[in-house]
């Protein structure tokens, strides 16, 4: 019924400088649609939970789905074609107990 071609990559989008080594794979093919959907929380209070993930969740949340959308972005301008979907959780909408990182 319809003609799609779905290419699957696995990568840690928490770590730094993915949104690069994406690019760079996905280098010449024409992406339609890129949908941000990707996070994860962490539980404890703000001085008990690990820097470290942390940074990852920072990573994820913000730096990687910014900086890919700012990489693929201007091939969908210059084609006058396409769509970039955010997702968010309601959470930015509420107060949240001992998960004040992933609501912010």
């Amino acid at each position: 019924m319809f003609n799609n071609k779905v290419d699957l990559l696995i990568k840690d989008l928490s770590k730094p400088n993915v949104a690069q080594a994406i690019y760079n794979e996905i280098k010449g093919v024409s992406i339609d649609v890129l949908v941000n959907n990707a996070g994860f929380g962490l539980f404890d209070t703000f001085a008990e939970t690990d820097w470290e993930r942390e940074l990852d969740m920072l990573h994820l949340h913000i730096l990687t789905t910014t900086h890919l959308t700012k990489l693929i972005l201007p091939s969908m301008i210059s084609r006058k074609s396409g769509k970039i979907l955010n997702v968010s959780s309601l959470a930015a909408f509420q107060p949240g107990p001992l998960m004040s990182l992933y609501y912010a």
